[in-house]
């Protein structure tokens, strides 16, 4: 049997409501006299809910009252088939004091508040930026997906706190791929439009058919596929034998292309260095003399062991030391391997192992951005009649601008004048950045000259917006840059073929007509 509700004046009902409601944060100051509630005490089981008006069945003296119902209130527990609406400008909030379980819930234009668990079967869905979503309690969901600028608590489902998603789709999560793969992998057919039908794409939503998803859940209809389509995990060759602190390991290190990739031929040492949390890392090598590579690691400024080889009576021997960072003694000591304080051995045996998958890793993306960010694909595009007739005023900032999803992608070709080196520029926008210096990633794609005198291109950043700040060449240990980079050049180059030809169909049609 469906559950009555009873309307109540807001002010009735309003000390029962939890104190961060947009509710009572946002309206204390306002005259709720005449604002209504549809009021359940205890748990309540019902079939679909639209919050688009109050359709759920109530106890009314006044009929007309029922279009002043601004806000569901349920004290207990709450559980619906689907809960939805399709105008996100404004509609019915829900407040659950219990838990909330449904179905799905595609919603916007309102305040949904769950003071216990949100358990979502399939499908949450959160539009526009008159919407919020607070659970205190725990959250699950098969998709979970916040399109232009839908408010909930984005940092806690990124970090998953209490927080169950197969799949989140955020349009403002700093991945840049907005792309329908990401909807196949989850939506049934049905409910996404043709890639040929898609205008310009901003959103997740922008693949959806909003009508066809609000048809299927008003009919209890599936709106996700049986299986959401895991998304492939890139396979990272490990490049040594085994985990063991081994002489062909330590040489793998020297022979490494790594080091060929900076410095002067001519410099005898080389060195790779980095932090990773509280552990310091630096590999250095001399490439043409065998057995020279040193390892150190050092854990936050307080020790640090070095692993080298040394000639002892005309034969090579390895060597482990020591040594504290504060107190009196500072010196270098012999690591007794047997009996190793627990401190030494914990840095030695996970800053290798690290080292090892780190190092791995560094090959790949410098290997692979090497095949896939080539010359010819980046002067390709630069030539590209869109790309210098439309997005190649680099300095002007009221010139037009590339955008796709949340990257903005700028071109500066190249100007013998200045000696500015030809530039594809891929700017990443992070909105909800704590610093102000971070609410941009910067993925200069230049291409430069090597000390040959070769033409390549190469990964520099900035650290700061502006057209001041310091560029730099992307370090070969920033692995997480490098494959954020090798995504985004991806994703352009998909992208921009398409527009270059409607472009140059656009201008074809302008010209017949003139």
């Amino acid at each position: 049997m469906q559950p009555v509700f009873e309307v109540k004046k807001f002010n009735d009902i309003k000390h029962l409501l939890p104190a961060g409601s947009w509710w009572i944060k946002h309206r204390r100051h306002e005259d709720m006299s005449n604002e209504y509630a549809a009021f359940y005490e205890g748990n309540a089981v019902t079939e679909n809910i639209n919050l688009d008006f109050f359709n759920l069945d109530i106890s009314l003296n006044d009929e007309s009252l029922r279009e002043s119902i601004g806000l569901i209130v349920i004290t207990g527990n709450l559980r619906a088939k689907n809960i939805m609406n399709a105008e996100t400008d404004g509609a019915v909030s829900l407040i659950v004091l219990g838990n909330l379980e449904a179905d799905n819930i595609a919603v916007g234009g309102q305040e949904i508040y769950v003071c216990g668990d949100l358990l979502v079967h399939d499908l949450y869905w959160g539009d526009y930026n008159h919407g919020e979503l607070q659970a205190e309690g725990h959250v699950a969901a098969r998709v979970f997906m916040a399109t232009d600028e839908y408010h909930f608590d984005w940092k806690r489902f990124l970090r998953k706190e209490n927080v169950d998603i197969a799949l989140l789709a955020n349009d403002d999560d700093a991945n840049g791929d907005i792309s329908r793969e990401v909807m196949e992998s989850a939506f049934e057919e049905a409910c996404l439009v043709d890639e040929a039908e898609a205008d310009e794409i901003y959103s997740f939503k922008d693949w959806l058919d909003a009508a066809e998803i609000n048809r299927r859940l008003g009919a209890n209809e599936p709106v996700l596929r049986g299986e959401i389509a895991a998304q492939e995990e890139e396979t990272i060759p490990y490049v040594f034998e085994g985990d063991f602190l081994t002489d062909n390991n330590m040489e793998r290190f020297r022979t490494s292309f790594l080091f060929s990739l900076f410095g002067s031929s001519e410099c005898a040492l080389k060195k790779i260095e980095f932090w990773r949390e509280d552990t310091f890392t630096r590999v250095t090598v001399q490439q043409d003399k065998p057995l020279s590579t040193n390892l150190y690691f050092q854990h936050k400024e307080e020790y640090a062991i070095m692993v080298f080889c040394f000639e002892y009576e005309n034969s090579l021997r390895r060597a482990i030391t020591y040594k504290s960072q504060t107190g009196d003694d500072q010196e270098w000591h012999s690591l007794d391997l047997q009996h190793p304080q627990p401190h030494l051995r914990s840095l030695l045996e996970t800053g290798y192992k690290n080292l090892l998958k780190e190092f791995s890793a560094m090959e790949f993306y410098q290997q692979k951005f090497r095949e896939e960010v080539t010359l010819e694909k980046a002067r390709t595009i630069m030539a590209l009649p869109l790309v210098k007739q439309r997005y190649s005023d680099y300095y002007n900032d009221e010139a037009e601008v590339l955008y796709i999803g949340n990257l903005m992608i700028e071109f500066r070709q190249e100007d013998p004048a200045t000696e500015r080196a030809p530039r594809i520029g891929i700017i990443q926008s992070i909105p909800h950045a704590e610093e102000e210096d971070d609410r941009f990633a910067f993925f200069h794609f230049d291409i430069l000259k090597d000390e040959a005198g070769n033409e390549r291109v190469t990964l520099r950043t900035q650290d700061a917006d502006g057209y001041d700040s310091t560029v730099y060449n992307v370090s070969v240990t920033d692995t997480g840059k490098f494959k954020k980079a090798l995504e985004f050049f991806a994703l352009l180059e998909k992208k921009i073929f398409p527009l270059n030809e409607k472009y140059l169909a656009e201008l074809n049609a302008n010209r017949e007509n003139e």
